[in-house]
C-alpha cells in the first residue's frame, strides 16, 4: 500500500514546474486542513478520518502540487494508520523532495520559517507518539528505519534552516528498544539523581550542566546557551502538544511566550525612525486572511493556525493581539489572561516595541491596536502606588471592566464607534448600582472616542438618576467620579448646575476636585 502511495505522490505534475502551484488557498487544501484540524476542535463530533486525509493529502501531490503541508499531514496519516515501518518509507520520500526540489517547494523557501512551518508540525505530532507510547511495542528493527530516515532529515534541514530546523532526533530521547537497555536504566535509577537523569534520555547537554553546577545552582557559561536553547524547544513541543489537544488550554500560551521572548534581552537594532532590519515572519496575505478570519468571527478555524504563527514571531504584535481576541470571544479567559499578561510583561520590559518597524515599513504595532497594547502596558503592577485617571473605578472593583473598556476603544479604530459600543453590551436592567456602573463605563468610551456631547449628555443623565433616587451622598465615590467626568468634558463655563456639581464634588472628594479644577 505504501509503495503505491509513494508512488503517486513523486507522479511527474502536469504544469506550473517540477513542484506544481501553491495551493494554500485552494478550496481542496482548506478541506484537508479542516479534516485534520478535527483534533483541536471542542465542538468536533469526531476526530480526523486518517484515510481520508491521506487520499486528500495524495491527491494534492500528485495533481496539483509539491506542497510540505500536504506531505506532512500525509506521513502523519501514515504514522497513524500503518505504523512507524510504512511511516520510516515515506519520510524517504520527503528526504527526497527535500534534497531535490528544495527551491521549487510549496511553501516557497525565500520564507524560510513558513517553509519550516509543517516540519516543526511534524516534529511535534511524531514527539507525542514517541512520549505516549516510547515506541516500547515497536519492532526494533521499525524503530532502527524510523531513525535512519529522520537523522538524513535532520541533516538536511539543519544544513538549509540552521537554528530553525526542527529537533527530529529529540523525538528519540524517549525511546527504548531493547530490555538490555532496559535493564541499564533500572540500574543507573539506583545509582542517582543524575544517572537517573540519563537513563531517561537527557541530553550530553543536560548531563554537562548537572555535572559542572556549582552549590548555588550556577551551570557553567560554556553549557548554558545550548542549555537554554534545548528548555526552549522542548517548551515549544510542549505547548504544541497542548494546543493540539484543546486550543483553550492556558498552558499552550504561557509556554509558547516563555519560549518566545524569556531570552529577549535587548531590542532589536533600529534608526532613529525605529526601523529595523527584522522581517515580521508572517507574510502579508497571511496576516491578512488572519484579520479577515477573525473578522468574520472565525475564531476556532483560526485560532490553533493563528498561534502557531504568533508562537515564532516575536514582534507581530498584532497576530498576539488576534490570539487574545479570539479567546476572549471563545471565552477562554484563562488563556486570554495568559496572553494579555505576557504581552504586558514584555511591553514594560520593552515599551520602545510600540514605535518599531518592520524592515519593510510595517510597524510591530499596527496604530488600530496601539490603544489596546498601551491599556495593557498601564495595566502593569509597578513599584509606586497609582492614582486612578478621572472617572476610572479603582482596579480592584472593575479590572474585566477596564479591560472590555480598552478592547471597545480598539474595536472603535478598528471598525467603528458602534462595534465598541455594542461589545460593551446592553444596560442591565433596574434601579441598581450595576445600570450606573454601565452607563459610566458607556460614557467613558463616548469620550474616548470623541463624542463628547453624547458623553456629557449621558453623564447629565447618571447625575440625574442618582440625585432622584437620592444617592449622591449615599455613593459618595460614584458620584464623585460622575462629577468629575462631567467637569471635563465640558467644553464651556457652565451655569449654576455646573457650580453646584463643583461644590458637591468639593464635598465628596477634596482631593480630586482640587486636581479636575487645577485649584492653587
Amino acid at each position: 500500500m505504501v509503495k503505491h502511495l509513494v508512488k503517486a505522490w513523486k507522479a511527474v505534475l502536469p504544469e506550473n514546474g517540477p513542484c506544481g502551484e501553491d495551493v494554500s488557498f485552494s478550496p481542496e487544501f482548506e478541506a484537508l486542513r479542516n479534516e485534520v484540524e478535527k483534533s483541536t476542535s471542542l465542538h468536533a463530533t469526531e476526530g480526523p478520518d486518517w484515510d481520508a486525509v491521506r487520499n486528500m493529502a495524495t491527491e494534492i501531490l500528485s495533481t496539483r502540487s509539491k506542497d510540505l503541508w500536504a506531505m506532512a499531514y500525509a506521513i502523519h496519516a501514515t504514522c497513524q494508520l500503518d505504523g512507524l515501518a510504512d511511516c520510516a518509507e515515506t519520510l524517504a520520500c520527503l528526504n527526497e523532495f527535500l534534497g531535490k526540489y528544495w527551491d521549487n517547494l510549496h511553501p516557497p523557501a525565500q520564507r524560510l520559517q513558513r517553509r519550516i512551518a509543517p516540519l516543526q508540525w511534524l516534529q511535534a505530532r511524531l514527539q507525542h507518539a514517541s512520549g505516549g507510547t516510547g515506541f516500547s511495542v515497536e519492532k526494533p528493527e521499525h524503530v532502527a528505519l524510523l531513525k535512519a530516515q529522520l537523522e538524513r532529515l535532520q541533516k538536511l534541514l539543519e544544513a538549509r534552516a540552521g537554528d530553525l530546523a526542527p529537533a527530529f532526533m529529540g523525538i528519540f530521547s524517549n525511546i527504548t528498544v531493547t530490555p538490555e537497555a532496559a535493564a541499564e536504566r533500572e540500574a543507573e535509577t539506583r545509582a542517582g539523581e543524575a544517572a537517573a537523569a540519563r537513563a531517561q534520555g537527557a541530553s550530553p547537554v543536560l548531563h554537562a550542566a548537572l555535572a559542572g553546577m556549582d552549590a548555588d545552582g550556577r551551570v557553567p557559561p560554556t553549557v548554558l546557551p545550548q542549555l537554554v536553547r534545548n528548555v526552549m524547544d522542548q517548551a515549544r513541543q510542549l505547548a504544541g502538544h497542548f494546543l493540539s489537544l484543546d486550543m483553550r488550554d492556558e498552558r499552550a500560551y504561557q509556554l509558547h511566550r516563555t519560549a518566545l521572548w524569556s531570552t529577549l534581552l535587548h531590542l532589536p537594532p533600529a534608526d532613529n525612525a525605529g526601523l529595523t532590519q527584522m522581517p515580521c515572519g508572517v507574510p502579508r496575505e497571511k496576516a491578512q486572511a488572519y484579520a479577515s478570519a477573525i473578522e468574520n468571527k472565525q475564531f476556532e478555524n483560526a485560532l490553533p493556525r493563528l498561534e502557531r504563527s504568533a508562537a515564532k514571531t516575536p514582534y507581530w504584535l498584532e497576530g498576539h493581539y488576534m490570539v487574545a481576541r479570539c479567546l476572549e470571544a471563545l471565552k477562554a479567559t484563562a488563556a486570554h489572561n495568559c496572553v494579555k499578561n505576557a504581552l504586558a510583561q514584555l511591553l514594560g520590559r520593552f515599551p520602545e516595541l510600540l514605535t518599531y518597524k518592520f524592515k519593510d515599513g510595517e510597524p510591530f504595532a499596527p496604530a488600530r491596536i496601539v490603544p489596546w497594547l498601551e491599556a495593557l502596558q498601564q495595566g502593569q503592577p509597578s513599584g509606586q502606588p497609582q492614582v486612578p485617571p478621572p472617572g476610572r473605578a479603582p482596579a480592584a472593583e472593575n479590572g474585566e471592566e477596564e479591560a472590555r473598556l480598552q478592547e471597545a476603544i480598539a474595536l472603535c479604530i478598528e471598525e467603528d464607534f458602534h462595534a465598541g459600543l455594542r461589545h460593551l453590551g446592553n444596560v442591565p436592567a433596574g434601579r441598581n448600582r450595576s445600570t450606573i456602573l454601565h452607563g459610566l463605563l458607556q460614557a467613558r468610551y463616548c469620550l474616548a472616542a470623541g463624542k463628547k456631547s453624547a458623553a456629557q449628555r449621558l453623564l447629565q443623565a447618571l447625575y440625574g438618576q442618582l440625585e432622584q433616587w437620592d444617592l449622591l451622598d449615599w455613593e459618595p465615590e460614584l458620584s464623585a467620579r460622575i462629577i468629575t467626568l462631567l467637569l471635563t468634558a465640558q467644553t464651556k463655563p457652565g451655569g449654576p448646575e455646573t457650580e453646584e456639581m463643583s461644590r458637591r464634588l468639593h464635598w465628596l472628594s477634596l482631593d480630586t476636585a482640587v486636581g479636575v479644577l487645577q485649584e492653587a
